[in-house]
């Protein structure tokens, strides 16, 4: 199951590259043979107004362009991350090792050159470009290499809009000349040695030094006399990294322009990765894997923007659009009879394009959705709730981290005090071990306490975890992850070895938010397990299990204190009075367990075919 909804398709040569709604760049290489996903591109992500640098933050600047050789860049582009071969041993996306590839075979310059052009078609105003100045090598670079890659580059550039567009743009090969053989690297670490403890003197060096390297052809001048108030000036290289070279060329360009108006854009393949460029983003690894980030659903962005309009809006849309259904058990009694959620949804009406912008970001972003209907969805969220309590499933969750298998996956949720006694450390260390040997993966709300406890154990003993946060991110203008923020020193483990969900995708009223995480935790569980709580008059998060777990028909497992704290005691015997199931040994909440799972199981096969989502809340 999943479809690949593709946006826009090239062809250079024979190469063919077309980019996805979840900003993937996928490729065809016909002279060898090859194709897969190049590269996650930075579409509809947040950048920095200076230097495009992809950020969480929908408005400022980022640290990382600030007075680089005074940055006179109207504009930086660039399709996609490059990461350093020094930085790992295998790059992060495929574009990086043919961007090394380019330097040896000019042939590569067709697919690499697509890569930009698809990008590039859509982040600029393509009939405003006016000139296209490939970064210059010096003739004996040249020689030695037989082609510059920015002229291959610029040249496939220019043919695609001539092709595409019908916009035929001059390739200025030698308007800027590289007058000086000393490569680029060499002038840095150059500098460096000279001030090895002063970065900026550094980078002045740097500057300083590079600005010698390159000069204007006078006899080629007449280029710039042609162009107009806000015409594009487009500077095409291979890779950007601290965009030294870039600013060189345009300082030289704007001292000899005739018009001042004339904007100055750089396009490069790359841009060199810095690991704290994507600070509260999900990390590399993950962002660029198409094969974890690809949606199990056939629902296009457009039927994905519905549901999630619908769930976001959910109080106004059950009484507008949606006769006969006041709750969403409603709805989940359709999708296990067969029904698709977008038809159920049918009559609900956007007609706001900003809606489907949100969720190209949030997609491209790498935050998952997962609908109703999707196997993803967990299998005993779908059927759990209670009209009396007023306890319902979300139409959607949000995701991040591995995809989520529930024929594999045996849920159970492990919950309790954020105050944990010594004795409670330990009692929860062992039930997440035993848990994790039987085969169990391990549900928590990740809070101090009990939740953090059993994640972190889980994860030290090769256990799966599901964290289920109170929002995703942090607002419509800042997509700094929750996970990152609050819970960052377990992130990057548990992404690996499990998953993060929330039914909000932004950050609301956080009393509300968490409360109703418990709901979830609860819900896509086979039984709430609790190793230690306290009771507390007000703010005592546990208590909702009595709600979310006990009055929504799933079974709480609570075990004996094993500590003498009256508050522990007074836990105890709330739950043990509302009807939780009381354990005094691991062996007996495995017992438990084995037949809440099985009583799950029957209930699940009695309500296939039934049209009444009661049967299984009676």
């Amino acid at each position: 199951m999943g479809v690949v909804f593709l946006k826009r398709c090239l062809s250079i040569g024979n190469v063919k590259c077309c980019l996805d709604d979840q900003g993937f760049i996928h490729y065809e290489d016909g002279w060898s043979g090859r194709s897969g996903v190049l590269c996650r591109s930075f579409m509809d992500l947040y950048k920095c107004s200076e230097c495009a640098l992809p950020q969480s933050l929908e408005f400022g600047e980022c640290e990382f362009c600030k007075s680089v050789c005074g940055v006179p860049i109207d504009r930086s582009i660039s399709a996609c991350f490059y990461y350093p071969s020094e930085s790992m041993k295998e790059p992060y996306n495929q574009i990086t090792q043919y961007v090394l590839e380019l330097k040896r075979d000019k042939r590569v310059a067709d697919l690499v050159a697509c890569a930009m052009a698809l990008y590039l078609i859509y982040d600029v105003d393509i009939h405003r470009i006016r000139l296209i100045v490939p970064v210059p090598k010096h003739e004996e670079e040249v020689r030695s290499r037989g082609f510059n890659q920015a002229v291959e580059l610029a040249q496939r550039l220019a043919g695609v809009l001539k092709r595409e567009f019908n916009h035929e743009v001059p390739v200025a090969e030698d308007l800027v000349i590289k007058i000086d053989p000393r490569k680029r690297m060499d002038i840095r670490r150059e500098c460096e040695k000279r001030y090895p403890n002063n970065p900026e003197q550094a980078l002045e060096c740097e500057c300083r030094e590079t600005e010698g390297l390159y000069t204007i052809n006078e006899d080629a001048l007449g280029v710039l006399n042609k162009l107009s108030d806000g015409d594009v000036v487009l500077i095409v290289d291979d890779v950007k990294t601290r965009g030294v070279t870039a600013s060189t060329i345009v300082k030289l360009l704007r001292s000899v322009a005739p018009n001042r108006g004339i904007r100055y854009y750089l396009l490069t393949a790359v841009r060199d990765y810095y690991q704290r460029a994507m600070g509260g983003m999900l990390p590399p690894w993950l962002w660029e894997d198409y094969e974890k980030a690809k949606l199990k659903t056939d629902y296009g962005v457009e039927e994905l923007a519905l549901i999630h309009y619908a769930w976001v809006n959910w109080d106004k849309v059950k009484g507008s659009y949606l006769s006969g259904i006041n709750t969403t058990m409603d709805i989940a009694k359709r999708v296990i009879n067969g029904y698709k959620l977008v038809n159920v949804l049918s009559r609900v009406s956007i007609n706001n394009q900003e809606v489907v912008e949100e969720v190209h970001r949030l997609l491209n972003y790498g935050i998952r959705v997962i609908p109703m209907d999707s196997p993803e969805y967990p299998t005993y969220l779908r059927v759990y709730g209670s009209r009396e309590n007023n306890v319902y499933p979300p139409l959607l969750l949000y995701h991040i981290g591995q995809p989520l298998d529930w024929s594999v996956l045996r849920p159970v949720a492990v919950v309790g005090t954020r105050e944990l006694s010594d004795s409670g450390v330990e009692l929860t260390r062992e039930i997440v071990r035993e848990l994790v040997k039987s085969g169990y993966t391990i549900i928590t709300g990740l809070a101090k306490g009990v939740d953090l406890t059993a994640a972190k154990e889980a994860l030290n003993n090769g256990g799966r975890v599901i964290g289920v946060v109170p929002y995703m991110v942090n607002a419509r203008s800042d997509y700094t992850l929750y996970l990152l923020s609050e819970r960052g020193s377990i992130a990057d483990k548990l992404l690996r070895n499990g998953a993060v969900v929330s039914e909000n995708l932004y950050k609301g009223r956080v009393e509300v938010q968490l409360a109703s995480r418990n709901r979830i935790t609860a819900g896509m569980s086979i039984a709430v397990v609790i190793p230690e709580t306290r009771y507390k008059e007000k703010g005592w998060g546990t208590a909702y299990q009595v709600k979310f777990g006990l009055r929504a028909n799933r079974r709480v497992i609570i075990f004996k204190p094993r500590v003498d704290d009256r508050k522990v005691q007074e836990g105890f015997e709330y739950f043990r009075k509302e009807g939780a199931s009381v354990v005094d040994s691991v062996g007996d909440l495995l017992s438990v367990l084995k037949l809440a799972e099985e009583e799950l199981k029957r209930r699940l096969e009695m309500l296939k075919g039934s049209d009444k989502i009661t049967d299984f809340m009676s």
